[in-house]
């Protein structure tokens, strides 16, 4: 693995969590900054996320006709793998989770049946162009600076399929959220089909020195069918 990766397994001695992807220092940081996120790290409770996303999965298929043109999904940061198990179930949409390898949520998966790759959602995804008719992704990027994640966006753009459906939950600065809405919508030419912003009132992120996490942020967007001239909004 590349630098940034821990040793698997770890060694006697060292830290099992790699702090530098996390951009903490600690378990008592992270005890302030996400307690809820410290308690899955040692014991994580898939039937109670599994209920949770029961609501998540019935306000998404109002707008995605997962039984009808979805067979495919990446589903980057996917915790315990609970939404690709209840589409699964639900829909036979095949997904591919991603859990970055020095957390215990890839263990979590496999161990239910699920596939996951140990794959970072901040780099180049390893996969063909138009691989997937979804890309759904849930506080996995609240960290990146707003040009970090404008390059995320193109590289998710570039292997969901004309057509396919972008569904995201993340926390972002307001400075995050407008580079999503214009790259996506005014340069890529994405459509809103449902959005939802929650003003959030944490500052918790100015102990650490972290970019602010300022709005929740759930949408369901549509890839355009076709090809225009977006190109050249886009450098």
């Amino acid at each position: 693995w590349p630098n940034k990766y821990g040793k698997l397994p770890v060694p006697i001695g060292e830290s099992a969590v790699h702090w530098s992807n996390m951009r903490l220092n600690s378990t008592s940081d992270l005890a302030i900054f996400n307690p809820g996120y410290l308690h899955n790290l040692y014991h994580f409770q898939a039937s109670t996320y599994d209920i949770r996303q029961e609501a998540w999965i019935d306000l998404a298929a109002q707008y995605i006709p997962f039984g009808l043109k979805v067979r495919s999904m990446l589903e980057i940061g996917a915790g315990g793998g609970s939404i690709s198990f209840l589409l699964n179930r639900r829909y036979d949409v095949t997904v591919v989770n991603t859990a970055l390898p020095e957390f215990p949520y890839s263990e979590y998966i496999t161990e239910r049946g699920g596939v996951c790759m140990l794959l970072d959602g901040r780099k180049v995804l390893l996969f063909a162009k138009y691989s997937f008719d979804i890309i759904h992704h849930s506080l996995a990027f609240h960290g990146s600076t707003p040009i970090e994640w404008r390059t995320i966006l193109l590289d998710q753009n570039r292997i969901l399929r004309p057509g396919g459906y972008m569904w995201i939950f993340d926390g972002f600065s307001y400075a995050q959220l407008r580079t999503t809405k214009y790259l996506l919508i005014e340069q890529l030419g994405y459509r809103i089909l449902y959005e939802s912003e929650q003003e959030r009132k944490s500052n918790i992120e100015k102990k650490f020195g972290l970019i602010p996490h300022q709005v929740n942020w759930h949408a369901i967007l549509v890839k355009p069918n076709r090809i225009q001239n977006f190109g050249a909004k886009c450098h």
